[in-house]
């Protein structure tokens, strides 16, 4: 019984002996984690055990181990603030844009180009905080870096959909800046062309183009196979019949991309092409630009903000001119221009339109030849009402929803040829911008003045004895040299 209670006891400590050799060669979670490849030194292990303790999933807090050094470091790699949405995320999760620091989340990221790709242009698809790059429209070298870069973001952000709608958009946005590329007059597509075709037909539409004037083709007007003796294409034979029609055939055409806006100039001379997003003037497509970007580099220029450098016969200058002012200069070049004749008044149906009068109706009620000298009873006649006429000219106004084409629906008084006098005050001066006349002898001491300020010209100074007929003298030899 001895022997067997020794043997039994030697047999206990050797199972002890054993387990202690077991425990030693135990691997510890962190020396775990370097096994499985999950982790390089023993520091990123116990960093990465750290962040496992505090409820962060596996990937992100091996990917917060191997990118940081301390805990602190970590956590601030793991909750970084997206700007749009205020919510925290790692920073495999965030998205950071190309040409700025700013940083948000992929789900926000997401939805940003996908408004921008669907609903806007191609020029949009910038920094949802600060809009950079800027200069998409005037830096080629610069667009075409960026759009490579965003283009390889994309793909990874968004829908295979979406995606090819930003590529379809890209190539269409270079494809317009070559120059024979035209835009057809039905729809929104844009084509290649010969140089000298002038019948353009659509591939979408099947719509054919006159190249010469891009309006809708016929027969009659836009026959181009006559030349003069130089070879040049003989100009469009259309003839605008009224003021609406001349100002639709000379719409506002984009200076960079050429796309063509059936709208008239309105009040604001400042447009942004909707295509490419060219800023210019509206009445002499002069760029606008914001302060030292101007290519003039007058010292000015950096106090203006944004700002054009226009021409004096730009309708800049001439829209506070009244119209007979206008006109006047029109004629002393004899440029012939449409008056009031020219429209048709606009009246309600006469109700006495037949050789009888028509009876009126005494105060109490009762019929009265209208004939009857001897009638002694008071009696009340209706007279024909002149409606007023309205402004049909196209416009684009700004509403709560947006900017919407309409028709400008103000008064067209009497000697502003059926149009209002703020469209007609725009075509005389397109008028006078097209024809290339001097419009100094109409312009006040204020608007030269102006004029030699912004060229940025030594002002002549006007001594207190000195006369308005005098200073306009002195304002005259600065502003005559300025060009036009």
């Amino acid at each position: 019984e001895d022997e067997q209670k020794k043997d039994k006891d030697n047999t206990e400590v050797k199972t002890e002996d054993a387990n202690d050799e077991k425990g030693v060669t135990e691997e510890t979670p962190a020396q775990r984690l370097i096994t499985e490849g999950k982790a390089t030194t023993l520091k990123q292990a116990e960093l990465a055990l750290q962040l496992f303790e505090m409820n962060f999933n596996e990937e992100d807090a091996l990917c917060a181990a191997k990118e940081c050094v301390s805990l602190c470091s970590a956590l601030s790699y793991l909750q970084q603030e997206c700007d749009l949405c205020t919510g925290k995320f790692s920073a495999t999760e965030m998205v950071s844009m190309l040409r700025c620091t700013h940083l948000c989340c992929r789900t926000c990221a997401r939805d940003y180009f996908t408004v921008q790709v669907r609903d806007k242009t191609i020029v949009d698809a910038t920094c949802p905080f600060c809009a950079e790059p800027s200069t998409l429209s005037d830096d080629a070298e610069l667009a075409t870096e960026y759009f490579n870069h965003l283009d390889i973001l994309l793909k990874n952000l968004l829908d295979s959909k979406q995606h090819e709608m930003f590529q379809r958009k890209l190539r269409d946005w270079t494809l317009a800046k070559t120059p024979n590329f035209k835009w057809c007059s039905k729809c929104s597509s844009g084509f290649i062309t010969e140089p000298m075709q002038t019948r353009l037909v659509c591939p979408d539409c099947k719509a054919v183009t006159c190249a010469v004037c891009m309006e809708t083709w016929d027969k009659v007007n836009h026959d181009h196979r006559d030349r003069d003796s130089t070879g040049s294409m003989k100009l469009c034979d259309a003839v605008p019949k009224s003021i609406i029609e001349y100002l639709n055939a000379n719409c506002i055409e984009c200076p960079r991309c050429h796309f063509r806006f059936s709208l008239a100039r309105g009040g604001c001379m400042h447009l942004t092409c909707t295509q490419c997003h060219h800023e210019f003037c509206s009445g002499c497509a002069a760029p606008f630009r914001m302060g030292e970007k101007c290519e003039a580099k007058f010292p000015i220029c950096d106090r203006l903000g944004l700002h054009a450098h226009h021409p004096r016969n730009c309708l800049f200058y001439l829209r506070d001119k009244e119209p007979d002012v206008l006109a006047k200069l029109l004629e002393e070049n004899a440029i012939p221009y449409f008056k009031e004749n020219s429209g048709e008044d606009q009246l309600e149906p006469s109700p006495s339109s037949t050789s009888e009068p028509e009876p009126t109706k005494t105060e109490s009620g009762d019929d009265v030849d209208g004939g009857d000298e001897n009638a002694n009873t008071a009696t009340t006649t209706t007279t024909p009402k002149k409606k007023p006429r309205l402004c049909q000219v196209p416009v684009q106004k700004e509403t709560n929803d947006g900017f919407v084409d309409e028709i400008c629906g103000k008064e067209a008084p009497e000697g502003y040829a059926t149009v209002c006098k703020i469209h007609y005050i725009e075509y005389l001066g397109l008028l006078i911008w097209q024809n290339h006349l001097d419009p100094i002898t109409i312009l006040t001491n204020e608007d030269l003045e102006v004029i030699i300020r912004r060229a940025y010209k030594k002002h002549p100074g006007r001594p207190n004895w000195l006369s308005d007929e005098g200073f306009r003298k002195r304002l005259l030899k600065p502003s005559s040299q300025l060009f036009l």
